[in-house]
C-alpha cells in the first residue's frame, strides 16, 4: 500500500466515525441503562454510596392528594393509633391516613424501604429510563448525545434537584464504573469501524 493509498484509507476511516455515531450511541445507551438501575433499584448516588433512608417522622398522608402505586395503606383511612373514626366526633370524616414516615407509606405501598431508591409511582423512572433500541429522544446531534427527561421535564428535573439537595449528594451524574463502561463500549465500537 502505498502512503497516499494509505492516507485514503485513514481518510475513509475517519469519515465513517464521523457518520456512523453508532459507537457513541451503543456506549451512552449502556451507561444510561447501568445509570438507571443505579438510581432506581439500588438506590445509590453517583458516588456508589447508598442516597439515604427514609424518613420514620410521623405524616398523614391524603390519598387524593398523593400520588401513590396503589390503594393499600389509604383504606381505610386511619389515624396515629389505628382509629378510623375521630374520638370526639365519630360523624367526623376522615381524610388522612397515619404514616411513621415515608419509610411508613412506603411499606404499606409494598415497596422496599431498606435504602432510597427513587422509586415510588414509577413515572420519574419511565421518564429517565428509556429502551436501549430508541434513543432519539437523547439526541441532539450527530454525535451528541445527552440523558433527560422528556415526558414531563420540568417536574421531573425539579425532583431530581430537590432530592440530591434534600439528601445531599450528586445522584444523576455518572459514576466511575458507568463512565468505564461508556469508554469501554465506545472504544470497542471505534476498532470494530477502524478495522473495517
Amino acid at each position: 500500500m502505498t502512503a497516499e493509498e494509505f492516507a485514503i484509507s485513514i481518510r475513509r476511516k475517519i469519515d465513517r466515525l464521523q457518520s456512523d455515531d453508532k459507537p457513541l450511541r451503543d456506549a451512552t445507551a449502556s451507561a444510561h441503562g447501568q445509570m438507571a438501575q443505579r438510581i432506581f433499584d439500588k438506590g445509590q448516588a453517583s458516588d456508589d454510596s447508598n442516597i439515604g433512608s427514609y424518613s420514620t417522622k410521623d405524616i398523614w398522608i391524603n390519598p387524593d392528594k398523593t400520588a401513590t402505586r396503589n390503594k393499600g395503606g389509604f383504606n381505610p383511612l386511619k389515624g396515629k393509633n389505628g382509629n378510623t373514626e375521630f374520638k370526639t366526633n365519630p360523624s367526623r370524616v376522615r381524610k388522612t391516613s397515619y404514616f411513621e414516615g415515608w419509610k411508613g407509606l412506603r411499606s404499606a405501598q409494598g415497596l422496599p424501604t431498606d435504602n432510597v431508591n427513587l422509586n415510588f409511582t414509577g413515572e420519574m423512572r419511565s421518564d429517565f429510563s428509556r429502551p436501549i433500541e430508541n434513543l432519539d429522544p437523547f439526541k441532539v446531534a450527530n454525535n451528541e448525545y445527552v440523558f433527560r427527561f422528556t415526558k414531563l421535564p420540568e417536574l421531573n428535573n425539579d425532583k431530581a434537584r430537590g432530592n440530591e439537595a434534600h439528601f445531599n449528594k450528586t445522584i444523576f451524574k455518572l459514576s466511575k464504573q458507568e463512565r468505564d463502561t461508556f469508554y469501554r463500549v465506545a472504544t470497542a465500537e471505534i476498532r470494530r469501524l477502524l478495522e473495517q
